[in-house]
């Protein structure tokens, strides 16, 4: 994390594992555990970028989860995205 210079990458797994730890499990003392962690390493990055598809179809089910349910995640997301970096900023 110390490198200055180069360019670190962070995958959103993370992320998205929070969101569906926050959503699907009865136990919210794993999400508030785990939140801090990701923060701190998120803390470390000069830019953080959202990347959406533009043809998401909430309509339709996947494999594993609804429409409804896949729209939630994705909003749930981009909250905790936005949560972080405002965070971050003060």
């Amino acid at each position: 994390m110390e490198n200055e210079d180069g360019i670190i990458i962070f995958d959103g797994t993370p992320v998205d594992t929070l969101a569906f730890i926050e959503l699907f499990t009865k136990d919210k003392k794993v999400y508030s555990s785990l939140s801090p962690q990701v923060t701190k390493v998120m803390e470390h990055f000069d830019l953080i970028y959202l990347i959406e598809r533009a043809d998401n179809d909430y309509s339709k089910n996947t494999t594993l989860l609804t429409g409804d349910q896949r729209k939630e995640i994705n909003e749930f997301i981009k909250n905790i995205i936005q949560t972080l970096i405002h965070g971050m900023k003060k």
